[in-house]
């Protein structure tokens, strides 16, 4: 990925939560490292968790032996996602990367223009985390670029952004760049 996002991650939920955004849903790019620890980055940010694959398999019917995803499917999942309660007004969905890998580069185009643009009026903020270096499974290039021109995308880097601290060594204050 050859683009650079200008948005910290605490500005970008700052954004999504600004109240200027119809459709707030937003993108942030993790490094290999960060990918496990979805949850405490959340709780850095203020945001609820969802681990889509557990909340994925907790669906699962009894005798169900494939999971078929589609772009309709996946979309109408992350519609569900935002509609269960969760103690805050945003909801930063990791793992969602796997699912993504399952549909062709066309229905993958297909589900991120339509959260890009299509994903209006939530009663909550989606905030994404994707590996950095998928760059099979982000974006095209040219929707990437509207993703940061709209200041919904991020990518979280550690020489930046101390995880869970800021410079003052302070758990519980923003991360700052």
């Amino acid at each position: 990925m050859n683009l650079s996002p200008e948005l910290s991650p605490d500005l970008m939920v700052a954004h999504l939560r600004s109240g200027v955004l119809d459709c707030r849903t937003g993108l942030l790019l993790l490094p290999l490292e960060l990918l496990g620890k979805a949850a405490d980055l959340a709780v850095t940010l203020g945001v609820s968790p969802v681990d889509y694959h557990a909340w994925k398999l907790e669906r699962i019917g009894p005798g169900e032996r494939f999971l078929r995803f589609s772009p309709e499917s996946l979309l109408g999942e992350l519609h569900a996602l935002c509609l269960e309660p969760h103690p805050l007004d945003t909801v930063l969905v990791s793992n969602f990367d796997l699912a993504l890998s399952a549909l062709n580069s066309t229905e993958r185009a297909q589900v991120w223009r339509f959260l890009r643009d299509g994903f209006r009026k939530k009663a909550r903020g989606l905030l994404l985390t994707m590996p950095q270096d998928a760059d099979m499974l982000l974006p095209p290039a040219a929707d990437l670029q509207r993703w940061n021109e709209g200041g919904r995308l991020s990518l979280y880097r550690p020489e930046l952004h101390r995880f869970g601290f800021t410079d003052s060594g302070d758990a519980h204050a923003p991360i700052r760049p």
